[in-house]
């Protein structure tokens, strides 16, 4: 199961490339989100949403953080 879980999060990670998003980054089960905008990580991360939700996977909330405005 580790190994299939590996695999679906590298495909997540190349659907967001393939999407127009080039700025993710995964580690195990941890999906960094990287832009110049804040509109653009929101973008990404709706889209990281709509396919978690496509390969029905189970999140956290505990796990989700979300970093200040600087």
């Amino acid at each position: 199961a580790p190994g299939l879980f590996s695999d679906v999060t590298v495909l997540i990670s190349r659907m967001l490339q393939s999407r127009g998003f080039p700025g993710v980054v995964v580690y195990l089960d941890v999906f960094l989100l990287v832009a110049d905008l804040e509109e653009a990580c929101q973008q990404g991360f709706d889209l990281l949403m709509e396919l978690v939700e496509f390969w029905a996977l189970r999140l956290s909330r505990k796990r989700w953080s979300q970093l200040g405005r600087t």
